[in-house]
């Protein structure tokens, strides 16, 4: 297993012979877990951590109000 830091400092990798885990940190200083799964050849293939406005489930203009019948 190895453990690899990027050169900005802001992504941590966990590596093991088939499998990578990777964590990172945001503009805001929150980390995040940003991948696992199978080990992927390049550091840079890797994703980036999200603006906290990109986390797919905080678009408040997909979400449908959901519909509540009277007792």
């Amino acid at each position: 297993m190895s453990i690899k830091i990027a050169n900005d400092k802001k992504k941590w990798f966990l590596e093991t012979k088939n499998t990578a885990y990777v964590i990172g940190v945001d503009e805001d200083k929150n980390l995040q877990h940003l991948y696992w799964g199978e080990k992927l050849p390049y550091i840079g293939d890797y994703p980036s951590a999200l603006l906290q406005q990109e986390f797919p489930f905080d678009n408040f203009e997909q979400i449908i109000r959901e519909e509540l019948s009277p007792l």
